[in-house]
């Protein structure tokens, strides 16, 4: 195991808000805002962009890895009117997918993100200072990690911790027992983005993953001893797959939205799927999310399509359709939650790649209430 060091190097980069914003309307005329959260040196390459309480303090910072020759992360905060980015850890591999949960179930939260090759998992917890990462127990030797996910998976109040690899390690659950963890693989294909929700509306949780490089969607239901896998779709051409559960419409039902091939939306009701598709050309879109940045509260789907922007899709129940539009040309990671504490929703996307750090940031997007 290669030891990841600490940075012990705090740099506050005060950020102007007026010359990093501007304004743009989608196409169904909603006037958004954006704004480039950033640092004028060693910007990130951001592959994941987090939301969380990663100081316990009552704060909702973000989080995100850098480059990869540095390895390093940032944590934004917005204080005084202004975001701040504080470098606060380095490590031996890019890191990707940020996570931050509470696994032990002590009422703190942790910060974890996915090691770049065989390093496995990266975690640390706040107490004054960042401490030195470590690496999750039974976590290394299983491949490139491509996206974590937490949450009650079992349906037992209990948070775990889900891994997708870019290996025949597929998807593993890590578990916490109270000395160590250990781990429970769900999936033995390579796989990409996944979901964790109640994607048939009957209150219990379940994961939802595409295998990568092939067109099944997996669903995994926690039956009391084990994970049952199902087979619930099947896309139109190979992809390396990405999905997300939400209330896309408005309407109170969640859907499971599925990169396989084409952009699909699946709704479960009388005992079994049915598949509306939003797009049916088999671009790369890694990200999707789901939320309300809108005044009119009216929910958007948002999906990263790589080298095309990130596309807004609105539900139109007149025209019994979704409308689409690219709202920002980034195309990386991307959350929705009320970043600045003002009470209010925003959209954080990841923008930047392998080789253009300089132009690398995160974009805050939201709606500006009419005057």
């Amino acid at each position: 195991m290669r030891k990841a060091v600490l940075m012990n190097m705090f740099i506050i980069v005060i950020i102007n808000f007026f010359a990093c914003s501007k304004f743009f309307r989608s196409s169904t005329n909603v006037k958004y805002k954006q704004f480039f959260i950033n640092t004028s040196k060693n910007p990130p390459l951001l592959d994941g962009v987090e939301l969380g309480y990663g100081r316990n303090d009552g704060t909702l910072r973000i989080y995100t890895p850098r480059d990869a020759e540095k390895s390093s992360g940032y944590e934004y905060s917005f204080t005084n009117n202004k975001w701040s980015s504080l470098t606060n850890f380095n490590s031996t591999v890019l890191c990707v997918s940020p996570v931050i949960t509470d696994l032990k179930k002590d009422g703190s939260n942790s910060l974890f993100l996915g090691g770049w090759n065989d390093l496995g998992v990266i975690t640390m917890k706040y107490s004054n200072a960042w401490p030195e990462p470590s690496v999750l127990p039974r976590s290394s030797g299983k491949g490139i990690i491509l996206a974590m996910n937490a949450g009650n998976g079992r349906n037992d109040g209990i948070n775990r911790l889900y891994v997708a690899h870019w290996s025949d390690s597929g998807l593993v659950e890590y578990s916490w027992t109270g000395k160590t963890y250990v781990s429970n693989q769900l999936m033995n294909k390579s796989t990409g983005r996944f979901a964790l929700g109640q994607g048939r509306n009957d209150g219990i949780n379940r994961l939802y993953a595409v295998e990568r490089g092939g067109t099944y969607l997996h669903e995994f239901t926690w039956n009391g001893n084990a994970f049952s896998d199902n087979v619930v779709f099947s896309g139109t051409e190979v992809s390396n797959g990405s999905v997300y559960v939400a209330d896309g419409r408005g309407d109170g039902v969640n859907r499971v939205y599925v990169w396989a091939g084409g952009l699909f939306e699946l709704t479960y009701k009388d005992g079994s799927w049915s598949s509306f598709t939003l797009d049916p050309k088999n671009l790369e879109r890694y990200y999707i999310t789901a939320g309300t940045i809108r005044i009119d509260k009216k929910p958007g789907i948002y999906v990263s399509v790589k080298q095309k922007g990130l596309h807004e899709y609105i539900w139109s129940e007149a025209k019994g359709k979704f409308e689409v539009d690219a709202i920002t040309g980034a195309t990386g990671g991307c959350t929705i939650g009320d970043g600045r504490g003002d009470g209010k929703n925003r959209l954080y996307v990841a923008k930047g790649s392998k080789g253009y750090y300089k132009k690398a940031a995160i974009v805050e997007i939201w709606e500006e209430e009419k005057k």
